[in-house]
């Protein structure tokens, strides 16, 4: 019976040993995952620049759909969806996320 116990708290012990292993190599690739380097900073700056100019196409494109409904305004607005998706994959290419 004993020995059934100590091959049991054996297990348990190497069983937290190793996830504490992992839990000390995951938080390392989290940390260097965010913290990131140049170009984790890249994809972001890449994706805000993208999100800009697409919030530009879609003002430009709404303008012209009020001003002059007759003129190719969808154009612009799907220009500028287009253009947020090239900037998400950017981002995620980039920087992992």
């Amino acid at each position: 019976m004993t020995s059934d116990k100590d091959d049991l708290e054996e297990a348990l012990q190497e069983n937290l040993r190793l996830r504490r292993q992992l839990g000390a190599e995951a938080s390392k690739g989290t940390a260097t995952i965010r913290a990131g380097g140049m170009g984790y900073r890249l994809g972001w700056v890449l994706y805000w620049a993208a999100c800009i100019v697409a919030g530009l196409l879609a003002l430009i494109g709404l303008f012209y759909a009020f001003i002059a409904p007759e003129s190719h305004w969808l154009g612009a607005l799907i220009l500028g969806f287009v253009v947020w998706l090239i900037g998400r994959t950017l981002r995620y290419v980039f920087s992992g996320s």
